[in-house]
C-alpha cells in the first residue's frame, strides 16, 4: 500500500515471542500478548519542519494499520498504531510549523484531518477494549514488562511518551528502573523450554579455551547490535537496509587467524535486509495486516534483496572477502500508456510487477450488491456506485462525502487515491468513454472521469494519476482471467437501502394479493383442458336464436330425398382379379341424393365448434397471422347473481389499448416466458392470463350478444378462497362467490397476479426495504430513473410495461434549522382520490390538487435534528401509457371488504379528453431536456376509454356496470354501455341533446368509481 510502505515500521521486526495469537512452530502453543507497558512504551520521532502533508500520511497509515491488526487478530501492534495515530493528530501536528496555514489556508487538508479526527474518536471504544483484553491477559499469564522506560530518552521520544500517556491513562511506574552503565546484552527468556531432542552441538564449556571462545563470539554478536542501536536513523522509520558505511582500507587487512571451533560458522552474521518490512517479507507479524484480496505472488520473500533461501544457498565468504560495496539495483517503473482507457492485458501485467514498482487502486462503479456479487481481486478495490455519478458536474471531494456509509478501509483508499501511481475504474462492458452519455451506465462512467480528471484538486499532491477505463469491463476481465480472479464480499450491510422506521411511516403500502402457482401437475393439466374445452366460454343464447339454428321438421317429404333403406354391400366386380379395388365397374355409379344443406350452418351442442364459422377459422391461425375482423356484436358478459363487479372490470380492461390485444392474440406467450422461484419445482402454468386470454378472443370475435365466462371466475374462485396463511376465507369474501365484492380490489387482484405469471425475473429478490433518496443525490428525475432501474432488476412483466408507475412523497423536517429533505419512491397501479371532505359537485383537478396537498405528521420525530414535526407531499414520478383511478367514495375502511360501507355521492367532472397532468409531476419537463424516456419526462396527456359506475347506497350492494369506447370507431364519442349482458351504443363527450357524459358522472345513487386513461400517442 502507497504511504504505509514508507513511513512506518511500527516497533520494529515483532519480537520472537511477542506475537499474540501466533503459533509457536515446534510447540504449537499461542504466545502471550507482551506486556501493557511494552505495548504503550510508543514514540514518534517526525521533525516539526518536517511537510504537514507527510505527517498526514503518516497518521493515515497508523490508523489504517490499526484497523488492519485488529481485523487479523493482532491486538498488541493495533494498540500501538492507534496511540501512534493520537499521538500525531493530538501533538506532533500541531507543533508542526505547518498547522497554523493547515487550519487557515489549506481547506483539503484540514478536512482530511478532521476526518482522521473523526475516525479515532469513533474507534476510541473498540481500542479501550483491546486494553483491557491486553491488561487481563497479562494478569493470567504473568507475563512482565521488558522495556526500559527512562524519564527522557530524547526530546521527540519524550514528547511522544508524555501525549501517550495523556491519550491512554496509562502511569509511568518503574521508570526510575535502570541497570548498569554497560550491561551485557539482556536475553529474552524463554516461553518453553527446548525439548532436548531439538538440541544441536552445544558448545563445551568444560576448557578454558572454549569459554574464551565463546565469550569472543558473544561479544561480536553485542558489537553489531550496538551498531545497529547507534545509527543515526530509526530503523522503524525506514525501509532500506540498514548497513554501517563499508570501510575501503587502501590496504586489505591481514586474515585474522582461524580459530578451529567445534559449530561456529566462519561467516558472520548480517544486519537482515528489507526482509523484514511489513509489506515485503513474512518474518514479523506485521503481514497478517495485509488486505485479504492481496494476490499471493505481489508480496512473497522470492522478491526481497536477502530471503532466507538465499543466504542458505549462498557460498560462505571467507574472511578475507570485503564487504560489498554497491548496493542493489533499483528497478524501474514500468510506463504506464498516456490514454483514457487501458486494457485486460496491460492491467494484468502491471498487476504482476507488484505494489512495490507500481501502486494501482481499482474503482468499480456498478451496484453494491453487483459489487459483493463479485470483483476483481487486487490489493486496492472500492465501490463507487452509479447513482452517485450520473449528479451533474461531480467532483471528487462530492463522491467522498457520498462514500460516508461505505467501508471505513473504501473511504480511506478514495481519500488516499493521489498517491497511487495507477487509477483504474470499471463496470460490467464499457468499452469508452462518451462525450454525450445517454444512459445511466454512459454518465456514470463520464462522471467518474471527469470529477477525477477536471473536478479533483490535489492540494498539497501536486500531480495526480490520470484515471483509465478497463475496456470492456468485468465481462472482458472475466473472458480473459476466469470467474476465479473474482473476490466475493458482504459490505451491503452498509449501505443506505434500509429503511428507517420513520421512512417507512411516510409510505401508503398497498396490500397486494399474488397468489402461489399450482405446483401439482395433475392438478394444473386439469385446468389446461378445462380451459381448452369448447365448453369453457358459454354463449348465451335466446329462443329465437335456437330456432333459427335448428328449424322444425317439416312433415312433408322433400322431393330431393331418397327413401330410408338399409345399406347393402356393392356387388364385387368379376373381374376383380384383374382390375384393382380402386377401379371397381360400380363406382363410376352416381351416389344416392342427398339433403341438400341447411340456409344457416348448424352448430355443435356448444355453439363455438362451427365449421363453417369464420371465428372458428381465425382462432386456428397462429397469433402471427390474426387480422382485425368486424365484429358483429359488442359481446356481453352474462351475470349469474353477483359477477357484475366482475363483469364491469373485465369489459374495462378488454376495452384498454394495446393489452387487450397482446393479451387475446397470444402473443405475450413468447414475450413473458417465466422462470421458477426458489421455492417452486412445478414451471408456473400462467393458467389466469390462459383464461383471460380465452375470454378476450370470443370477446374480440363478436360472435355472440353474450357470454358466460365460467371456467375463468371457477379459477378466479379457486385461487381466491385460500389467505396467505393456507387457511380458506369465508365464502362472503371470496371472488366468484354469492356475495357481491369491490370493483377495485377485483382489478388489482387480477393484476397482481397477472404481473407474477408475465414476470421474466421473478426468481430474483427485490430490495427489502425502500430506498430513500435526498437531494444530494440529484433531481427527483435522476432519482426516480435510478429507482426504477434498480426495481427492474426483479420485475419486467406485462403490467410493468402498460399500467405500474411510480410515486414519490417528499418529506420536510418542519425545523428551520435543519430541513432535512428525503425522498421516497413507491410503485402504483391503481391512484386512488379520496372525496370525503370535497365540495358537491367537484372536477378532477381538484382531487388532484387535494391528493398532491401536505401532509403534517407533528408526532414523526427527524431522525437528522431529534425533533418532531414533518411534512409529506406526494407527486407522480414516472406516468404509465394506461392510468387508472379510483374515486374513493366509501368513507370507512375497516380491514375488510364486508366491513365497508357509506357512500359518497358527489358528482365528479373528469376530462374525457385532455387531461394534462404535466403540472402533477414532481418536476415536470415538457420539453424531455432532461430524458428522452416518456414516461419521465413530456407532454402528459391523457383520454379516457372506460368508466366503471357503481349504482347503490353502500358497497356491501348495489351493482356494477362500464362504459367504454368504441376502438374500432373513428369518431371518439362512439362509446358502449356495458351492464353485464345488455350493450348499448351511447354518446359520450358530445355535449349534445342525449349524450349520457352527465348522467356517468353522477345521477341519482349512480356514480362514476372507475376511470382508465391511455396517454396519447401511445
Amino acid at each position: 500500500m502507497p504511504g504505509s510502505t514508507t513511513l512506518l515500521d511500527h516497533a520494529g521486526p515483532a519480537p520472537l515471542g511477542g506475537g499474540g495469537g501466533r503459533s509457536d512452530g515446534a510447540k504449537g502453543g499461542k504466545r502471550p500478548l507482551p506486556h501493557i507497558d511494552d505495548v504503550t512504551s510508543v514514540t514518534v520521532d517526525i521533525d516539526n519542519h518536517a511537510p504537514i502533508e507527510k505527517v498526514l500520511q503518516m497518521a493515515e497509515a497508523c490508523l489504517r494499520q490499526a484497523e488492519s491488526s485488529k481485523t487479523f487478530g493482532r491486538p498488541d501492534l493495533a494498540l500501538k498504531d492507534y496511540i501512534r495515530t493520537n499521538i500525531i493528530l493530538l501533538d506532533v501536528i500541531k507543533k508542526n510549523k505547518g498547522w497554523p496555514s493547515l487550519q487557515s489556508d489549506n481547506k483539503t487538508q484540514f478536512e482530511r484531518y478532521q476526518r482522521l479526527l473523526r475516525h479515532v474518536h469513533a474507534a476510541h471504544g473498540d481500542f479501550d477494549a483491546i486494553k483491557a483484553q491486553i491488561k487481563a491477559e497479562n494478569a493470567k499469564t504473568g507475563v512482565q514488562p521488558t522495556v526500559r522506560r527512562p524519564g527522557s530518552a530524547g526530546t521527540a521520544s519524550g514528547n511522544g511518551q508524555e501525549k501517550q500517556g495523556a491519550v491512554n491513562g496509562t502511569s509511568k511506574e518503574n521508570d526510575a528502573a535502570a541497570g548498569p552503565a554497560s550491561p551485557p546484552p539482556k536475553q529474552r527468556p524463554a516461553v518453553q523450554p527446548k525439548p532436548q531432542n531439538l538440541h544441536g552441538k552445544a558448545l563445551s564449556l568444560s576448557t578454558p579455551a572454549t569459554s574464551a571462545k565463546t565469550q569472543d563470539l558473544l561479544q561480536r554478536f553485542a558489537n553489531l547490535r550496538a551498531n545497529s542501536t547507534s545509527s543515526s536513523q530509526d530503523t522503524r522509520v525506514c525501509i532500506q537496509p540498514l548497513r554501517p558505511p563499508p570501510k575501503l582500507p587502501k590496504v586489505p587487512p591481514a586474515p585474522p587467524p582461524s580459530v578451529p571451533m567445534d559449530g561456529i560458522p566462519a561467516e558472520m552474521p548480517r544486519v537482515p535486509d528489507a526482509i523484514y518490512n511489513p509489506p515485503r517479507g513474512t518474518i514479523t507479524s506485521e503481514t497478517a495486516a495485509l488486505p485479504s484480496s492481496a494476490p499471493r505472488a505481489m508480496f512473497t520473500r522470492t522478491n526481497s534483496t536477502t530471503s532466507v533461501n538465499t543466504i542458505r544457498n549462498t557460498k560462505p565468504l571467507s574472511a578475507s572477502t570485503p564487504p560489498p560495496t554497491t548496493s542493489p539495483a533499483k528497478r524501474t517503473k514500468p510506463t504506464i500508456p498516456d490514454s483514457d482507457t487501458i486494457s485486460v492485458e496491460d492491467l494484468l501485467r502491471f498487476m504482476k510487477a507488484g505494489a512495490k514498482d507500481l501502486s494501482i487502486l481499482l474503482i468499480d462503479i456498478r451496484s453494491r450488491e453487483d459489487f459483493d456479487d463479485g470483483h476483481i481481486m487486487s490489493q486496492a478495490t472500492i465501490c463507487v456506485e452509479p447513482e452517485v455519478l450520473v449528479r451533474d458536474h461531480i467532483s471528487a471531494n462530492q463522491i467522498a462525502d457520498s462514500m460516508v456509509l461505505a467501508p471505513a478501509a473504501e473511504q480511506l483508499l478514495f481519500d488516499r487515491r493521489h498517491e497511487f501511481d495507477l487509477l483504474v475504474f470499471y463496470d460490467q462492458y464499457s468499452e469508452k468513454i462518451l462525450d454525450t452519455p445517454r444512459t445511466t451506465e454512459e454518465k456514470a462512467v463520464s462522471g467518474l472521469f471527469n470529477a477525477l480528471s477536471h473536478y479533483d484538486f490535489p492540494g498539497a499532491w501536486g500531480s495526480k494519476p490520470r484515471p483509465k477505463l478497463l475496456c470492456g469491463g468485468l465481462d472482458e476481465w472475466t473472458n480473459m482471467v476466469g470467474n476465479a480472479s473474482l473476490q466475493s464480499s458482504s459490505t451491503t450491510t452498509a449501505k443506505r437501502y434500509a429503511a428507517s422506521p420513520m421512512a417507512r411511516s411516510l409510505l401508503n403500502r398497498r396490500q397486494t394479493h399474488v397468489t402461489r402457482p399450482i405446483q401439482d401437475p395433475a392438478e394444473a393439466k386439469k385446468w389446461e383442458d378445462t380451459i381448452a374445452d369448447a365448453g369453457a366460454i358459454s354463449p348465451v343464447r335466446t329462443t329465437e336464436d335456437f330456432l333459427r339454428r335448428f328449424p322444425s321438421i317439416s312433415e312433408q317429404r322433400e322431393s330431393m330425398v331418397s327413401p330410408v333403406s338399409p345399406l347393402t354391400s356393392l356387388p364385387q366386380s368379376p373381374f376383380q382379379y384383374r382390375l384393382s379395388h380402386e377401379e371397381n365397374l360400380y363406382t363410376s355409379l352416381p351416389p344416392p341424393p342427398a339433403r341438400p344443406p341447411p340456409a344457416v350452418p348448424r352448430r355443435s351442442y356448444s355453439g363455438l365448434a362451427e365449421a363453417e364459422d369464420s371465428s372458428v377459422a381465425l382462432a386456428k391461425k397462429s397469433s402471427a397471422q390474426v387480422v382485425d375482423i368486424v365484429r358483429k356484436h359488442r359481446t356481453g358478459l352474462q351475470n349469474p347473481g353477483v359477477f357484475c363487479f366482475a363483469n364491469s372490470s373485465l369489459q374495462a380492461m378488454f376495452a384498454t389499448p394495446g393489452f387487450a390485444r397482446e393479451v387475446w392474440t397470444g402473443a405475450w406467450k413468447d414475450a413473458y416466458k417465466v422462470p421458477l422461484k426458489p421455492d417452486e419445482n412445478f414451471e408456473n402454468p400462467q393458467l389466469l392470463l390462459k383464461c383471460l386470454a380465452n375470454l378476450f378472443h370470443w370477446l374480440n370475435q363478436g360472435t355472440f350478444k353474450a357470454l358466460a365466462a365460467k371456467t375463468f371466475m371457477e379459477y378466479i374462485h379457486y385461487i381466491h378462497s385460500k389467505g396467505a396463511d393456507g387457511k380458506k376465507k369465508p365464502d362472503c369474501d371470496i371472488f366468484g362467490g354469492h356475495s357481491q365484492q369491490d370493483a377495485q380490489e377485483f382489478y388489482s387482484f387480477i393484476m397482481d397476479n397477472i404481473h407474477d405469471e408475465t414476470n421474466t425475473r421473478r426468481d430474483r429478490k427485490p430490495p427489502k426495504e425502500e430506498k430513500p433518496y435526498t437531494p444530494r443525490d440529484g433531481t427527483i428525475i435522476q432519482n426516480a430513473m435510478d429507482y426504477w432501474r434498480d426495481y427492474s432488476k426483479a420485475s419486467s412483466s406485462i403490467v410493468d410495461r402498460y399500467f405500474r408507475g411510480l410515486e414519490v412523497f417528499i418529506s420536510r423536517c418542519h425545523n428551520r434549522d435543519c430541513r432535512q429533505e428525503i425522498r421516497l419512491f413507491q410503485p402504483c397501479d391503481v391512484w386512488i382520490l379520496n372525496l370525503a371532505g370535497m365540495g358537491d359537485p367537484t372536477d378532477f383537478d381538484s382531487l388532484l390538487a387535494n391528493h398532491q396537498t401536505s401532509e403534517h405528521f407533528p408526532d414523526l420525530v427527524c431522525e437528522t435534528c431529534n425533533k418532531p414535526g414533518r411534512t409529506r407531499k406526494a407527486k407522480f414520478a414516472r406516468l404509465p401509457d394506461r392510468l387508472a383511478f379510483c374515486l374513493n367514495r366509501f368513507n370507512s375502511a375497516g380491514g375488510g371488504f364486508s366491513n365497508r360501507s357509506g357512500k359518497i355521492h358527489s358528482k365528479v367532472r373528469f376530462p374525457i379528453r385532455d387531461l394534462d397532468l404535466t403540472r402533477y409531476c414532481a418536476e415536470p419537463d415538457p420539453d424531455m431536456a432532461t430524458t428522452d424516456d416518456r414516461h419521465f419526462a413530456g407532454r402528459m396527456v391523457y383520454d379516457c376509454y372506460a368508466v366503471t359506475v357503481h349504482v347503490g347506497q353502500g358497497i356491501n350492494g348495489g351493482h356494477y356496470y362500464a362504459y367504454v369506447q368504441d376502438e374500432t370507431s373513428r369518431d371518439p364519442t362512439d362509446w358502449f354501455r356495458c351492464n353485464d349482458d345488455v350493450v348499448d351504443r351511447v354518446k359520450i363527450g358530445t355535449g349534445m341533446p342525449g349524450d349520457l357524459t352527465e348522467a356517468m358522472y353522477q345521477s341519482g345513487n349512480t356514480s362514476a368509481y372507475m376511470i382508465f386513461y391511455r396517454r396519447r400517442g401511445t
